[in-house]
């Protein structure tokens, strides 16, 4: 299990009030609450709660006793053994920094300090922007999302914090419904453990302006609940999918379409309920959700998403291409407004628990997470497509001989240089880059 040192200031509450003491934590959660996450071997070490919070997420997540006080602290080698706790903690006492009152990274007391030093003011009025990710390592294009959205928040005098939630084994079905296109995991992380990965991460998010970056890597999709009764009385389903009882086992089932829409709502309310159990400040402004495979080809401008109570979405379809007469939801890519964010982000629990009549026999995802806006009194805007400028991306393989190759969905080159609709400038696409529906399969 890895061992965690407190700073000087934080050791009386660590220990019970006895101060001078270095402050040694063990912890035995098996995933990480923090703002750098770092594991061994499956055991975590959590960063930023009070021991309180940490020990009620912890028993609520069904997890072991664990905690960890206020963030001033200084990461121990990855293989740490208690003797090297006791002997970095002797370390840290004895730095002069740290004797003067500053913590372990230099930040002055009084500030909230996150991930690898990253300091954030207690000052009045300042902007907080959250940026949450959901998907599956085969389909998991980071930098772009970095690039795009998480550095011009920064530029424009945002803090903000990244969080993402991957599956690292969904392949199959579950990793790719658009079967046609001959898809293929991104190699980049094909031979990634979840160390490399959240390292990988953790280090690209800090690069691009981050303060705070977390990562919740799960070993294979999440476990749905049992669906209860209501479910199936009022037909809370996806009535334009395929459903009913299979005469070979005599139970529910339905289309992919189906479990995929709950696999996805699950993910999205466990990476927010994560986030919420690990903040160390007020709430935030805006939240910023989107796909593991939303690839970002101009910069997110925040002043197009000025309300803090509304959300925002680009009506259904492909930017360049025209929109469909009736706009209908985009789900790939929200904006949230703080205010209201926790009430779309937790549509799983709503799918199960909430019985309002409004969200049975709903015709498609997009349909209930209208429908939900609507229940929850949540506002909803349609901006320009090109005010979210990402297309999807995918890995294809045209054949078994070629090597994959990296395109996007949804768009052709004499598309992109005359567009019908709201469009980004052809140059944002590299010259090089591979158009998923034109290649020759």
């Amino acid at each position: 299990c890895l061992v965690g040192v407190c700073s000087p200031a934080a050791w009386p509450r660590a220990m019970g009030g006895v101060a001078g003491l270095p402050a040694v934590v063990l912890c035995s959660a098996s995933w990480a609450l923090t703002s750098a996450p770092l594991s061994v071997g499956g055991a975590a070490v959590v960063r930023g709660l009070s021991p309180a919070r940490a020990n009620g997420f912890c028993r609520a997540q069904r997890q072991l006793d664990c905690s960890f006080d206020p963030p001033n602290y200084e990461p121990l080698p990855q293989r740490g053994t208690l003797a090297a706790a006791a002997s970095a903690a002797t370390a840290i006492a004895a730095d002069p920094a740290v004797a003067a009152g500053a913590d372990a990274f230099g930040g002055a007391s009084g500030s909230i300090t996150g991930a690898e030093g990253s300091t954030i003011s207690k000052r009045p009025g300042y902007r907080r922007l959250l940026v949450l990710v959901a998907g599956v390592t085969e389909r998991f294009y980071p930098i772009p999302t970095l690039r795009h959205v998480v550095a011009p928040a920064v530029r424009a005098g945002y803090t903000v914090d990244y969080y993402a939630v991957l599956s690292m084994d969904a392949s199959g079905a579950k990793a790719f419904r658009a079967y046609w296109y001959a898809p293929v995991g991104n190699p980049q992380f094909v031979n990634y453990t979840a160390q490399d990965l959240e390292t990988y991460i953790i280090r690209r998010a800090r690069f691009y302006g981050a303060s705070r970056a977390g990562v919740l890597l799960l070993p294979n999709e999440v476990e749905l609940d049992v669906l209860p009764f209501h479910v199936f009385a009022n037909q809370r389903l996806l009535v334009a999918e395929k459903h009913g009882i299979r005469e070979s086992t005599g139970k529910f089932d339905a289309s992919g379409t189906f479990w995929l829409f709950l696999m996805k709502m699950k993910k999205v309310e466990l990476l927010w309920n994560w986030t919420v159990g690990n903040r160390m400040d007020r709430s935030y402004d805006h939240v910023v959700w989107t796909r593991s495979d939303a690839y970002w080809v101009d910069d997110l401008k925040m002043e197009h998403f000025p309300d803090h109570a509304r959300v925002y979405s680009r009506p259904w379809g492909n930017l360049c291409s025209k929109p469909f007469r009736e706009p209908a939801i985009n789900d790939q890519t929200f904006v949230l407004g703080g205010h209201v964010a926790g009430r779309l982000l937790t549509g799983y629990s709503a799918f199960l628990l909430n019985k309002s009549p409004l969200l049975d026999r709903v015709g498609s995802a997009e349909d209930f997470l209208k429908r939900l806006a609507v229940v929850r009194k949540v506002p909803w805007t349609f901006v320009r497509p090109d005010w979210l400028p990402f297309f999807l991306a995918m890995h294809m393989q045209p054949s078994n001989s070629s090597p994959p190759v990296l395109c996007i969905r949804g768009v052709n080159r004499e598309l992109l240089e005359r567009p019908v609709a709201e469009c980004v400038a052809p140059w944002r696409v590299p010259a090089t880059m591979a158009f998923c529906d034109t290649l020759v399969l």
